[in-house]
């Protein structure tokens, strides 16, 4: 179980919504590998869950890849010259609540947002009308294009789950580093985030000849905060 209260800067309350972040150790491979992860999470009914509008849950990997970038080391006097460093940058989806006292309907509702397409903006998901177990996850193709998956239940993911596939910030990525979870909540400093359940999170690769391969938070370590 993965839950917080101290999402933000400890003694220094924000009231905004704050997240814990849970790491998977785990070692760094060529996009060429064909990277892929997958986690069952547990979704707990909706009046369990924080009752504040926002992202509560969040499943993302991190990548790198060449960017441009401009620091004040390289300003002179007519211009600040960009150049080409290796970053990380960290595509995936969240979850998002909406309390039924704020939704137009009068119900609680929650629904993907996958992050991020070309121009590094989120794109609306499906919306969540069951809790319970899910099965969530993610690929990696050579050409840095991510697949995002979902589907209720615990059984294996298949191409009919893929909800969708983008090229995230148009970065040419060219490593997969680790998979990770968000907790979020309001940092208040009272209020507890949602109790989110993750069980088997894995980790596969492959070269395209050879059978994909996998690590696992137990062959791995406990998952690092």
């Amino acid at each position: 179980m993965l839950r917080s209260k101290d999402t933000g800067i400890p003694g220094r309350l924000s009231f905004t919504q704050k997240q814990d972040d849970f790491v998977m150790v785990s070692n760094s491979m060529s996009l060429g590998s064909n990277p892929a992860c997958v986690v069952r999470v547990y979704m707990p009914d909706f009046d369990e869950w924080e009752n504040r509008q926002g992202v509560t849950f969040g499943m993302r990997v991190g990548l790198q890849g060449p960017q441009w970038k401009t620091s004040d080391e390289d300003r002179t006097w007519f211009s600040r010259r960009p150049k080409k460093v290796i970053e990380p940058y960290y595509p995936g989806f969240f979850i998002a609540f909406t309390p039924k006292e704020v939704s137009k309907d009068g119900v609680d509702s929650a629904m993907f947002l996958i992050r991020a397409n070309e121009n590094g903006h989120e794109i609306p998901g499906p919306k969540i009308t069951q809790t319970g177990w899910w099965t969530l996850g993610m690929s990696v193709s050579p050409d840095s294009r991510v697949h995002y998956y979902a589907k209720p239940g615990v059984e294996d993911l298949t191409e009919a789950d893929r909800l969708v596939t983008t090229h995230p910030y148009s970065i040419a990525g060219t490593h997969f580093n680790t998979m990770f979870f968000n907790i979020c909540n309001g940092d208040d400093g009272k209020t507890w985030s949602t109790a989110w359940v993750i069980d088997d999170p894995q980790i596969f690769w492959g070269d395209g000849s050879q059978p994909a391969r996998q690590q696992t938070a137990k062959k791995q370590g406990l998952l690092s905060r």
